[in-house]
């Protein structure tokens, strides 16, 4: 009977082993984390115009979207694919009654980006949350699809 406990811990060790990152990629995963989390970070395309979201550090996230009336709150999560610990995703939870423009789909799904390129598109990064999207149901103001800045923003929200 004692033998058993020992090989099963030997067993759960490689397990866990074998299931841990590269110390890179757990370093680039702490990186990512910390480009993302407790920032408000702008970005703009083409197609959606300039958004602005808070993302917390609980994994709570908080949108405010070009001509939106109100702050679209959600959730993120980094994903590391088990197989392949340099993949690593950044995903978004938006509510199933909200409504993607651009795809033509609704929330209630998680949707996943290479974290890389989702970081990639920021245009702007500010610590912390300015605008107090994770405080209040409506933004400021109803944000235009142009680009701006966060200069831009902060002086018109008075700030």
């Amino acid at each position: 009977m004692v033998r058993r406990p020992v090989i099963f811990a030997a067993f759960v060790g490689q397990l866990l082993t074998a299931a841990a990152p590269p110390a890179a990629s757990a370093q680039e995963a702490a990186n990512i984390r910390s480009a993302y989390a407790g920032k408000t970070r702008m970005t703009y395309s083409s197609g959606h115009g300039t958004q602005v979201e808070y993302v917390a550090p609980d994994g709570r996230s908080f949108l405010w979207y070009p001509g939106n009336r109100t702050v679209l709150p959600g959730r993120w999560k980094l994903d590391i694919d088990a197989d392949d610990p340099d993949d690593m995703s950044l995903c978004q939870l938006y509510p199933s009654s909200s409504y993607n423009p651009v795809t033509h789909t609704y929330g209630g799904s998680w949707e996943c980006e290479d974290a890389r390129r989702s970081l990639s598109r920021t245009k702007e990064t500010l610590n912390g949350d300015p605008f107090g999207l994770a405080r209040r149901r409506k933004p400021p103001f109803v944000l235009s699809r142009e680009q701006t800045s966060f200069a831009e923003l902060l002086r018109r929200a008075g700030k």
